[in-house]
């Protein structure tokens, strides 16, 4: 599988986080279990729509164009049975709320088809136009173009949630909701109620994802001597805690996960260091 890293556009950048495109050249038939994470995600698949595991239960998804929550289960697989061309992206924490006016919090651990947030013929016109070649970059443009007519209709940013993302996200994850609410200015239960209305997810569910997010780039960059240091390094204490806690996140233990070059997640999460 290849895996290509796009930088967002300018006029995108803030509601955007990343955007990736995953091809292979032939029918695929691959399990990948999926990393948690914390975005919401909007994907294009230009062939095959790849089915969605939860707990067991495979979701099958009705279009081409979806919109994808956040990833908390740990039990959670993307089932490839086919030729793979897909634009992947990835929201900023905040952006589904901001740009299409509704809590990401009903869609944690599914993947829906986008016209369920934005009925109407824009939908249908978008959806024939990334049909019309198999260009990953007239894919992009197309789905930058649209994310730029929300962009006008968008929700005012809620400055005291994106000062906790950006505390959060600089802390690697190493910092307590408690600390958070400290420098925001407010109280603990306030603070639980909004983020988890805006994000999907509570602040220490948030916290924990975004420390393993920096945990697989410490991994990927090897920079680090041993696991027992990556767990100092993190705020774990604990060695045999963080090795558990890491395999039920992701599947494997710390050091498989080390020696297994091939895990997407090595490709993925590149750019927290």
């Amino acid at each position: 599988m290849k895996i290509i890293q796009i930088t967002p556009a300018k006029d995108i950048k803030q509601y955007v986080h990343k955007i990736t495109v995953f091809k292979t050249a032939d029918k695929i038939i691959y399990t990948q279990k999926l990393t948690p994470s914390p975005f919401v995600c909007i994907s294009y698949n230009h062939y095959h729509i790849p089915d969605f595991k939860v707990d067991n239960k495979v979701i099958s998804p009705e279009n081409n164009l979806q919109v994808t929550g956040p990833k908390t289960s740990d039990d959670i697989y993307a089932l490839h049975y086919g030729r793979l061309s897909q634009v992947l992206i990835e929201l900023a924490p905040s952006s589904f709320y901001y740009l299409f006016g509704q809590s990401p919090a009903g869609i944690v651990n599914q993947t829906l088809a986008i016209c369920k947030f934005i009925p109407g013929r824009r939908i249908n016109e978008l959806t024939d136009s990334l049909a019309e070649n198999n260009n990953y970059r007239s894919h992009i443009r197309k789905l930058t173009n649209f994310l730029v007519e929300l962009k006008y209709r968008t929700l005012h940013p809620i400055d005291y949630i994106e000062k906790a993302i950006d505390l959060i996200d600089k802390s690697s994850g190493n910092i307590s909701v408690h600390s958070v609410c400290e420098q925001i200015n407010k109280s603990k239960r306030q603070f639980n109620r909004k983020f988890s209305e805006i994000i999907g997810i509570p602040p220490i569910q948030y916290i924990k994802i975004r420390q393993l997010h920096f945990i697989i780039n410490l991994i990927h960059l090897k920079q680090y001597k041993s696991i027992k240091e990556i767990a100092y390094d993190t705020g774990f204490y604990d060695p045999a805690h963080f090795s558990n806690s890491f395999k039920k996140l992701t599947g494997m233990t710390p050091g498989d996960f080390i020696t297994s070059d091939g895990h997407i997640a090595l490709n993925y999460f590149s750019e927290l260091i």
